[in-house]
């Protein structure tokens, strides 16, 4: 009877959809978290640098790009010139900037070696900036240990503890307010005024040494003469180029030129003469 009764069981239509039904729920159920190897924290910590790495270059690219575009501007605006009719390329411009933000950090070395003192404020400001960080990083997601600081704390006095407490708050007040400008002149301005300082610089230099003329003894600032047809047309310093224009200052004249490059022939005089007093002290 017991080999009946089980075989018609097996046999009923219904039992066999409640079986299936069954089979169905138990594949629905949530199955057992499987246990993940744990992760190399090397290669978390490699992934984080190269991340930082990839902002920093990108960073450091788009100022070194900034500088060198403001510098070739303003040099060219200080002479009256446009610098849209001189483009330079991506890779003149990175290296240009290299060369102004190399200049400007010696620039703020020897400022800062003179001035120590302030020198010395930044350095107590960024340690103690870096120090809060450093504390909420290590104390991981749930922060520091706030309520067994308070319990500390309740030991002392309560006009004490509100003294620090007051005290405490105005000079993190202070500290931001001081700091934030700071920053933001650090990494926006700054770039941008070395920029300035070292065109208006360079410019300055290169009117009072093409002031004294062709003749001067300064090997690095050579004159150019123009030829069209074999014959000289004008003589001059350049002081930038194009594919298409030349710009060249004429101190006899005391004007700049922008003449095209078409039909004309450059001549560049290997070596300077000396000016009349060198050469007669020289003959002493």
């Amino acid at each position: 009877m017991a080999g009946e009764a089980r075989q018609w069981r097996e046999d009923d239509p219904e039992s066999e959809a409640r079986a299936a039904q069954h089979a169905a729920q138990d594949a629905k159920a949530p199955s057992s978290p499987s246990t993940a190897p744990e992760e190399n924290p090397l290669l978390g910590l490699g992934r984080s640098l190269l991340k930082w790495s990839a902002v920093l270059v990108t960073l450091g690219g788009l100022i070194l790009h900034l500088v060198g575009y403001v510098q070739h501007s303003e040099y060219l605006r200080d002479w009256g010139l446009d610098s849209d009719l001189f483009p330079k390329s991506i890779e003149w411009i990175l290296i240009s900037g290299y060369q102004v933000m190399l200049l400007g950090m010696i620039k703020l070395w020897v400022f800062f070696k003179t001035q120590w003192w302030k020198l010395a404020i930044w350095g107590v400001t960024v340690a103690t900036l870096t120090s809060v960080v450093s504390c909420l990083l290590l104390y991981g997601k749930d922060g520091l240990p706030v309520q067994s600081l308070w319990n500390w704390a309740k030991k002392f006095p309560k006009w004490l503890l509100a003294t620090v407490l007051c005290y405490g708050y105005v000079a993190c007040v202070c500290v931001v307010i001081a700091v934030a400008p700071i920053v933001t002149v650090t990494f926006i301005f700054l770039p941008a005024w070395i920029a300035f300082d070292s065109a208006k610089t360079s410019a300055e230099q290169d009117k009072k040494l093409y002031a004294q003329g062709c003749d001067q003894a300064d090997l690095t600032k050579r004159c150019i003469t123009v030829r069209r047809e074999n014959k000289p047309d004008l003589r001059g310093f350049l002081i930038d180029s194009s594919d298409s224009l030349l710009a060249i200052y004429v101190p006899d004249q005391k004007v700049v030129q922008v003449i095209p490059r078409d039909g004309i022939e450059l001549e560049v005089s290997l070596s300077a003469t000396p000016k009349a007093g060198k050469s007669e002290q020289g003959r002493k």
